[in-house]
């Protein structure tokens, strides 16, 4: 059985996601595909190493150091996050991550990331890419804060834009079961957004404009279809049982950011003897 794994993204509210991973870890919960959006490739990446208590340990130390995310960043660069000093300090000397083991892994790492010229996902293996950092890059480029991301000839942003749960995805990719972890609660209702701003900023990508305006549509669609497959014993959602929204995307509030995780971590930890069966049952 392939077992696949979803994490939705959702900016610092994904140290929720942060804590579940941390318990299955603690608890040797294995998966065979893991499929990111935004900051959940971040936490793929650690979780696939097993660097348990990495993503957690990052936030704490860095979320309010300038050179990882600030204004100063995006005015100087034209964006929020300091991906120079990501790539050679953060991950390479500050709190290394193990690239090693990460493209060795027999545990596939996709993301998604939105074609600007299309408006579409596009997903792409992480393990062994030679456009690993332009890729992690684009999944995390969060629409106005960050600039689209160049690989080869087409720029991109944020998955999320597109797609945001692609559970679709992951059966297409011969996934037999799939566990999908969300940042927000099972009954959220997404709302549209009108936006003469965007309208304007995103005037050279309309198909960007067309995708974020239209997205809480598609957005509901992919929840429905996750309860569908919920219902047919062919998914598992985690979701936290209050609203998230206490922590921005862009929080640098470690009490907050501490509590998300606690709340994530105790969570992760009720669901274990469930995801076994769900797992083994066929």
């Amino acid at each position: 059985m392939k077992k696949g794994l979803i994490l939705e993204g959702g900016g610092i509210r994904g140290v929720f996601t942060t804590g579940v991973l941390d318990a299955f870890m603690d608890n040797s919960i294995e998966f065979d595909y893991v499929l990111g959006v935004s900051v959940g490739v971040t936490n793929g990446c650690n979780y696939i190493t097993k660097q348990r208590g990495r993503g957690y340990r990052v936030l704490n130390n860095f979320v309010n150091d300038h050179r990882y995310m600030s204004l100063r960043n995006y005015l100087k660069t034209g964006d929020y996050f300091g991906w120079d000093w990501i790539f050679n300090d953060l991950q390479l000397k500050l709190d290394e991550f193990d690239y090693e083991k990460f493209h060795k892994s027999d545990v596939e790492m996709i993301a998604n990331i939105t074609n600007c010229e299309t408006g579409l996902s596009e997903f792409y293996k992480l393990n062994s890419n030679e456009n690993f950092e332009k890729i992690y890059k684009a999944s995390h480029a969060i629409p106005v804060i960050t600039s689209p991301v160049k690989i080869m000839k087409s720029f991109y942003l944020d998955g999320g834009i597109s797609e945001s749960i692609p559970l679709k995805r992951a059966f297409y990719d011969n996934c037999d079961k799939v566990l999908v972890i969300s940042t927000k609660v099972e009954n959220y209702s997404c709302k549209p957004i009108k936006s003469h701003f965007l309208r304007m900023y995103y005037r050279k990508y309309p198909k960007i404009y067309d995708a974020l305006i239209n997205r809480h549509t598609r957005y509901m669609e992919e929840r429905e279809y996750l309860k569908t497959k919920v219902d047919e014993g062919l998914a598992f959602a985690i979701y936290p049982k209050k609203s998230t929204h206490f922590v921005s995307r862009v929080e640098n509030d470690l009490k907050k950011i501490n509590k998300l995780y606690e709340i994530g971590y105790r969570e992760g930890l009720k669901q274990i003897d469930k995801i076994n069966l769900f797992f083994s049952s066929d």
